[in-house]
């Protein structure tokens, strides 16, 4: 089973050093843009922003007086530019999945039907670039999408795929409630939309500052007819 550290080794390795440098060139011209917003780039492009990024990281080591011929750090800074690049942040430099609707054949306009739907999340937070994410060992930790299905509804697992590609990339978790039921909102084309993410564990607070263990962070974006709070208390639990 390849990772996606291999993946970019052998686009690199397969780089020849004239078009390393076009690549760069290509990288170059690209301003920066917000951290939770994103860019699509080619596979080739993520594997040399990789290959940067590793150079990066190797003197970060030297910064902080590390053995860079350790065993278990000698491979490291290619280790953290793969998955800064190709995981914690690959939703900045990915299009947008696709969401397959499905008819929903006994719509009428009379009846409303509302679909609920749970995933996890993992995130990274855009002030100190540490995790955040739901807590597999708490119940109440997880993040709930809901909406009123119309003529169609939408996958399920597409669902799932649209919180986590707007969740691979530096954020706060307020910024990605938004991102999810903005995107949701604009596909059914209504504003019956509720995006709640419930205890989610941020390890910026967990492991460092406050140091609380106990901490958790909840968010709650809606519209529509989840306005009326008698409707969104039925939904959240």
């Amino acid at each position: 089973m390849t990772t996606k550290q291999d993946d970019m080794n052998y686009i690199l390795e397969n780089i020849t050093a004239k078009r390393f440098g076009e690549i760069e060139d290509e990288l170059s011209a690209i301003p920066n843009w917000l951290a939770h917003l994103n860019t699509p780039l080619s596979e080739e492009q993520r594997a040399v922003m990789t290959a940067q990024l590793k150079d990066k990281f190797s003197e970060i080591l030297d910064i902080l007086k590390i053995d860079k011929h350790d065993p278990n750090v000698k491979s490291t800074p290619m280790r953290i530019a793969s998955m800064w690049v190709n995981e914690w942040m690959i939703g900045r430099y990915q299009n947008e999945p696709r969401i397959e609707a499905f008819p929903n054949a006994e719509y009428s306009e009379t009846v409303g039907e509302i679909v609920s739907k749970k995933c996890k999340v993992q995130s990274l937070c855009s002030h100190h670039f540490a995790s955040f994410f739901t807590n597999s060992v708490n119940p109440s930790s997880y993040c709930t999408i809901t909406y009123v299905a119309t003529g169609e509804y939408l996958g399920i697992s597409k669902i799932t795929r649209i919180v986590d590609y707007y969740a691979r990339r530096p954020q706060l978790q307020e910024s990605l409630s938004r991102m999810v039921r903005k995107h949701l909102v604009k596909i059914i084309g209504s504003e019956n939309v509720m995006v709640s993410m419930n205890d989610l564990i941020h390890t910026c607070e967990y492991t460092r500052g406050a140091s609380d263990q106990e901490a958790s962070t909840s968010t709650l974006t809606y519209g529509g007819v989840f306005n009326d709070p008698a409707v969104r208390a039925q939904y959240i639990k």
